[in-house]
């Protein structure tokens, strides 16, 4: 099962604390750059996420097809209707 945004954005913001916590060294084993930039990727893929919903909503209320949604994202009528028809309904 997928996890919400929320639950995402609370493990972006959980990485960045535990990232925080590390101090940053030569020795790549102690180093916490490679870590940090998978935290700061996740973070932008929660607003990403939430950005992509908000379009679902907009062209569900402009009356937009499932179908056409689909279409757009490159997956099937019924994916698009599963992963976000609860958001814009």
């Amino acid at each position: 099962m997928t996890r919400s945004l929320d639950e995402l954005e609370k493990s972006a913001e959980a990485a960045r604390a535990a990232l925080d916590a590390l101090d940053t060294s030569p020795d790549p084993t102690q180093d916490a750059s490679d870590l940090r930039r998978i935290s700061e990727i996740l973070a932008v893929r929660v607003v990403q996420e939430r950005e992509l919903a908000e379009a679902v909503t907009e062209a569900r209320a402009n009356g937009r097809s499932w179908v056409k949604i689909g279409l757009a994202l490159g997956i099937s009528r019924q994916a698009a209707q599963e992963r976000f028809g609860n958001r814009s309904a």
